[in-house]
C-alpha cells in the first residue's frame, strides 16, 4: 500500500508499506444515479445526464444513509471498503503508478487535461459507468485523478 519514495506527485504520508487484507467483495461498478434513485428516491447529482451515470454530489453521510436503506431493502450487509481494500483492488496487482503503467491515460480515467491527462471528452461532465478501460480485476473507474476544476 502507498507509493515509492521516488513517485513523482507523491505526497509524504504515503510511505509503501505491506498490509493484509481479509476477503471481501467490489462492486464492478459506481453506484448509479439509477441506482441511487432505486433506493433514496431522489438524483442530488449536478450533472442530470441518466440513469446509467455515477451519482455525484453526495455526502459521507449520505452514502452512510443510502447503504443502511439498501442493507435494510435488500437483507445484505454493503459497506464501503476500507482504505486498505480500496487500494489493492484499485491496484489490481500492479505495481505501477496507475494500474496500466506510469504514464496519463484518457482511455483510463476521466481527469483533466491540465494535469497531462488526454482529452476523451468528458473533461466537463461525467461519464457513464463502465466508459473507461478496466482493471485486471474487472473493476471499472478505479481512479479519480486529481481535479484542478470542479466537476
Amino acid at each position: 500500500m502507498g507509493s515509492p519514495s521516488n513517485e513523482e506527485g507523491r505526497d509524504s504520508d504515503e510511505k509503501q508499506h505491506r498490509v493484509c487484507v481479509d476477503d471481501f467483495r467490489m462492486a464492478q461498478h459506481e453506484v448509479t444515479v439509477g441506482q441511487w434513485q432505486a433506493v433514496m428516491g431522489s438524483n442530488p447529482s449536478r450533472f442530470k445526464n441518466g440513469d446509467n451515470y455515477p451519482v455525484e454530489q453526495v455526502s459521507w453521510d449520505d452514502v452512510m444513509d443510502f447503504i443502511d436503506k439498501l442493507n435494510r431493502k435488500t437483507g445484505q450487509n454493503y459497506r464501503l471498503p476500507t482504505e486498505a481494500e480500496w487500494e489493492y483492488a484499485a491496484r489490481a496487482g500492479s505495481t505501477s503508478r496507475y494500474y496500466w503503467g506510469n504514464s496519463p491515460s484518457g482511455r483510463h480515467a476521466n481527469a483533466d487535461e491540465a494535469d497531462g491527462w488526454p482529452d476523451d471528452g468528458y473533461k466537463k461532465n461525467s461519464a457513464p459507468v463502465g466508459s473507461y478501460i478496466a482493471n485486471d480485476f474487472g473493476l471499472y473507474d478505479m481512479l479519480v485523478p486529481h481535479q484542478r476544476n470542479n466537476r
